[in-house]
């Protein structure tokens, strides 16, 4: 561990900006979205990673608690954070000024949301009231789905679908109308979390009930599922090109090879949830 820096109870989800310098950490201060034990909190911390120091704060209005999900709109200096205590709304600052600039209701249950390639187009999900297609720019709703299966994580592939995880199974939905194209038969029947998708095709979700990793071959081919720990919710390919899993309520990250083989244990962390990477002290001279 190279550095530690204080951010208050229960940090959930990390935004790093493209040249690996900044990241943004919401403070959630909640345990997750299915138990709601802690205090929300009421903040995102800005970090500089080549210094490890926390910049200063982006503070969410008195009425707005439990920031989540924090996520940099493409091609634009906007950081956009969804709160879920006091209702749920979506808040816009400005990277450079840090001023709060503009807020728009959100659909009920809304946890987390990503953009389009082009930051046209936000989409969020809700659980068991699916997901949302929003205009980021006057939080209009522009298209819902619902699958039939709680939606708890969303990603763009790079074929510019919709990918969206479920219970025991993931979902390739259409980034216009977010109608289903595909049904992904998982390998386990747990709730699927989060599912990411590699350059080379390849889709990797956490289930948290299961205690693993999923892994849905570029080729079609049957997924397999690798154990991790309790209650996995993030997983990364990392610059190394290998794939960590943050572990929620256990006191490590796993770091697997592309094909599931474990590679070793990041051990030592308490509950470790968001994951990302970027530019730490010892590695200013360009390194990850």
């Amino acid at each position: 561990m190279m550095a530690t820096i204080p951010i208050s109870e229960r940090p959930h989800e990390i935004a790093v900006t493209l040249n690996g310098k900044t990241a943004y950490v919401s403070q959630f201060g909640i345990t997750d979205y299915d138990s709601r034990l802690g205090t929300p909190g009421d903040r995102v911390a800005e970090i500089d990673l080549l210094s490890a120091r926390r910049v200063a704060d982006f503070i969410l209005p008195p009425s707005a608690r439990g920031p989540h999900g924090v996520k940099l709109r493409p091609a634009t200096s906007e950081l956009f954070v969804n709160a879920e205590a006091g209702g749920y709304v979506m808040f816009v600052f400005d990277t450079r000024t840090r001023r709060l600039l503009r807020s728009f209701p959100l659909p009920n249950a809304t946890h987390n949301f990503v953009f389009s390639a082009d930051g046209k187009s936000l989409y969020s999900f809700a659980g068991a009231n699916g997901a949302s297609r929003i205009d980021p720019d006057d939080g209009s709703v522009l298209a819902q789905r619902d699958v039939g299966s709680p939606i708890r994580g969303l990603f763009l592939t790079k074929a510019g679908a919709i990918l969206a995880s479920a219970k025991g199974a993931l979902f390739t939905l259409d980034p216009g109308d977010l109608g289903v194209v595909q049904r992904l038969e998982a390998p386990r029947p747990g709730q699927y979390i989060y599912a990411e998708q590699w350059p080379d095709g390849m889709i990797v979700a956490p289930s948290p009930s299961d205690g693993g990793i999923a892994l849905f071959p570029a080729n079609g081919g049957p997924p397999q599922f690798v154990a991790t720990g309790k209650s996995p919710i993030l997983v990364r390919r990392g610059p190394d090109n290998l794939i960590y899993v943050s572990n929620a309520e256990d006191d490590h990250i796993s770091v697997l090879g592309l094909r599931g083989d474990n590679i070793l244990t990041l051990k030592g962390l308490s509950g470790p949830n968001g994951l990302g990477f970027g530019r730490c002290p010892a590695s200013a001279g360009g390194g990850r």
